[in-house]
């Protein structure tokens, strides 16, 4: 199985069922902390536990000796080793995920609208849909929701961020992270590493939410100028080319298998992906986040290129979210609020390319 959904891992919804088409649906249009822990099967707890290794002594004596400064993280329905922490590392139960989001959005400002876990629980994770909904220049509607993100590996830290979704067509996407603009950076995410305290800072959280209509204001405003700004077929092929590295020392015929097919899809989706023209550079943001959420493939097969099996639909969510998804609609913001100049020196290099 691949990185995402396993055996015993579990997902639930309300509403319209998921882009990604997987997990069990909840009735009525929000669920309680309670229904989404029972229904995405997430009532189970983690523990640490001392390691020991199995060494023999001088006499060929075999002894196991506890090895100091590590525990295991382990998952106690299953008993499944989750990973390997630290002396300071603090778990946060699943259920402590769920008080700590209700106690930073406080009640009925939010809605749990998807929460799942992957990797065997490695990874859990809720998706809350807000009320606010931004209506751009053009008539189109983005709906804001917040991802709570939590590991119970040691891989990450647990994460509050923005995660807004283009109606539509339902494709995910967020402001570039690294924007020069300090105000965006702290709206967007609030981490908080495993250690004692971490449920305490609820109120560090709040501060996220406290900004949220300001936020909206900036995200109104950068995508509104995104609609504006004219972006050809020539600045997507290179554009796409950038995003799927393509090697500059090799002669174009030498790009080939999935990175070409890749390149391929998006520039075809400019063009014609839902609600896009091919002609503003809002249009190539949304070809992106359509590959991403929607089409990207698993490893390097081609075939896997806007497959729907569930393999390739439980690593494109976990790509979309938490892997090289969301580095490539970061590099892909970055590049189309450039100022001219910027532009020119990114893309430039791929001028003899296309």
């Amino acid at each position: 199985m691949p990185a995402g959904i396993t055996e015993t891992d579990g997902m639930a919804y309300v509403g319209q069922k998921p882009w990604h088409n997987l997990g069990v649906k909840v009735e009525g249009s929000a669920m309680t902390a309670q229904q989404a822990i029972e229904a995405a099967d997430m009532d189970w707890k983690v523990e640490l536990h001392p390691i020991y290794s199995e060494v023999a002594d001088i006499y060929g004596n075999v002894v196991h000796p506890q090895i100091e400064d590590k525990n295991a993280v382990v998952r106690m329905d299953t008993k499944e080793v989750l990973g390997v922490v630290g002396n300071k590392y603090q778990p946060v139960q699943n259920i402590e995920c769920f008080d700590l989001f209700d106690a930073v959005v406080g009640t009925g400002e939010a809605k749990y609208n998807t929460v799942g876990t992957l990797n065997g629980g490695k990874r859990v994770w809720l998706l809350a849909k807000f009320d606010n909904t931004i209506t751009l220049d053009n008539g189109e509607e983005i709906e804001s929701y917040m991802l709570l993100s939590n590991s119970h590996d040691g891989g990450s830290s647990l994460t509050m961020q923005w995660c807004d979704i283009r109606v539509v067509c339902q494709n995910t996407f967020s402001m570039a992270m690294n924007s020069k603009n300090d105000l965006k950076r702290g709206l967007q995410r609030f981490k908080a590493r495993h250690t004692s305290g971490i449920i305490l800072k609820a109120n560090e959280a709040r501060q996220i939410l406290m900004l949220q209509s300001e936020y909206q204001k900036i995200l109104e405003e950068e995508i509104n100028l995104l609609a504006q700004r004219e972006w050809d077929m020539h600045d997507m092929k290179r554009l796409s080319y950038k995003l799927t590295n393509y090697d500059l020392s090799k002669p174009v015929e030498k790009f080939s298998g999935t990175p070409r097919e890749n390149a391929t899809k998006l520039t075809e989706l400019f063009r014609f992906g839902t609600g896009n023209k091919g002609e503003t550079a809002w249009d190539a943001y949304n070809a992106v986040t359509e590959f991403v959420s929607h089409y990207k493939g698993y490893g390097r097969s081609i075939n896997s290129i806007g497959a729907v099996d569930e393999k390739t639909v439980n690593a494109r969510m976990t790509n979309n979210w938490f892997g090289d998804g969301v580095n490539m609609r970061d590099l892909t913001w970055s590049i189309l609020t450039a100022d001219e100049d910027e532009k020119e020196e990114i893309l430039s290099p791929y001028n003899l390319v296309v």
